[in-house]
Order: C-alpha cells, then sequence, then structure tokens
C-alpha cells in the first residue's frame, strides 16, 4: 500500500484547515501558545519558551509521518 498522506489541506472560501509547518511556530507561540488568557480555557498550561512549543511542533510532524495523530492550522 501506497503511503499517502491521511491530512490533507481543507479549504473553504472563508478558512484554511491545515497542517502546522514550521513557519507557523513562532506565530503561533507568540499569540496563542504562551497566552495565559487563551489557556484558562483549554486543557493543557501555556508554554514557558518558545524552544519548548517548537519541541512539539516537531512531535506534530512525527505524527503526521506515522499518520497517528492531526493538529490542524486556522487560516
Amino acid at each position: 500500500m501506497e503511503n499517502q498522506d491521511l491530512f490533507e489541506e481543507l479549504q473553504t472560501e472563508r478558512l484554511i484547515l491545515r497542517k502546522v509547518v514550521d513557519e507557523d511556530a513562532e506565530v503561533l507561540y507568540r499569540n496563542i501558545y504562551n497566552n495565559f488568557e487563551y489557556f484558562k480555557y483549554y486543557y493543557q498550561f501555556p508554554f514557558n519558551s518558545f524552544e519548548e512549543y517548537k519541541s512539539l511542533v516537531e512531535k506534530y510532524k512525527e505524527w503526521y509521518a506515522n499518520g497517528s495523530h492531526f493538529r490542524w492550522e486556522l487560516h
């Protein structure tokens, strides 16, 4: 069986859902993942550093590669 990408980008007129990529990491960290107000409503604590969050992005990429998990990026 050919290894195919199980998580293709989905796009509508007003929304794009896609994988988190390296280029997104800094913006996501700055705007969401170190924001204590956001995490009041989320299931985990904010990250203490960009490097800590970047390690999670690397884990996302491993999940994508083996097809075990997926995390959407909203645009």
